[in-house]
């Protein structure tokens, strides 16, 4: 007799809580279409195991909660009110962290999964500003803020022999060097709230590439016996003209990896179903 698998009870318990918010900060800055779909159709069922990250995530949160000091603001959700085409709508946002005047949201990645150069992915630097946003409408002055990426999967022996590994196993990046221009984020709040009610009202937005984390198809130049390649080119005729001698040239397929991974909706996309963006 086997114990308690308490993974998978944790993975089947959904604890997440808008808190009487209508809408989340991390929910309008999710695709509209999400929303559009999601009032007439299910979601299909992902795989359970799809949540593991996301579950290790938020033992991070709770163990640093556990250890901040008194002073700081942790896991509080602040809310404000819009009101859309006559409608009022709250919105509400939880910073994971706010002390000193600093913002800081922790985001749990893989160390290749790390935003390429210094400053965060553009997706988390959105969530602190509005984050920081709601906190001063709420009396909580926020003059910077931060994204402190964690590598869960990062190797101390891979630090010591890699000069272009990362040298620790967090990284602190600044969202903000200037102060927080809080109409223009206004104006984007209000912009990404509409389009979420205009989805629940039926009207559908089609997702971006960048919504759907589109990859462009790629040309490998690599030696025969390699994996990894020395360069991916944007062309065939890029790689015919930058190939070396001994080299062969990869074809890689591009795709969209929310589409094909992590939607939950894509098997009634309209968007997918009429433009083919799995092929």
């Amino acid at each position: 007799m086997k114990p308690t698998d308490l993974l998978i009870t944790a993975l089947s318990t959904d604890q997440y809580s808008k808190e009487g918010a209508d809408f989340s900060v991390t929910e309008i800055l999710k695709p509209p279409q999400l929303t559009y779909l999601s009032q007439n159709h299910e979601g299909k069922a992902m795989p359970i195991y799809k949540g593991y990250m996301s579950l290790l995530g938020t033992s991070v949160h709770m163990y640093l909660e556990t250890i901040a000091p008194k002073e700081a603001i942790v896991e509080k959700r602040f809310y404000h009110d819009f009101v859309i085409d006559g409608k009022t709508y709250t919105l509400g946002g939880k910073p994971d962290f706010i002390h000193e005047n600093i913002l800081n949201d922790y985001k749990l990645v893989l160390v290749n999964g790390r935003p390429k150069g210094d400053k965060p992915k553009q997706d988390h630097v959105n969530q602190a500003y509005v984050n920081a946003w709601l906190a001063n409408m709420n009396g909580v002055k926020v003059d910077q803020a931060y994204v402190e990426y964690w590598f869960r999967d990062w190797s101390p022996g891979m630090a010591e022999n890699q000069k272009l590994y990362p040298q620790r196993p967090n990284v602190q990046m600044l969202v903000n060097d200037k102060p927080f221009d809080m109409d223009l984020i206004e104006k984007f709040i209000i912009e990404r709230l509409t389009l979420h009610v205009k989805a629940k009202q039926g009207i559908n937005t089609p997702c971006t590439d960048e919504e759907m984390w589109k990859r462009p198809d790629s040309w490998a130049l690599k030696k025969p016996q390699n994996k990894r390649a020395r360069k991916l080119c944007h062309s065939s005729e890029e790689a015919l003209k930058e190939k070396k001698q001994g080299e062969e040239i990869e074809f890689r397929r591009g795709g969209c990896i929310r589409c094909e991974s992590w939607c939950e909706y894509s098997h009634v996309c309209p968007q997918n179903n009429n433009n083919h963006v799995f092929t």
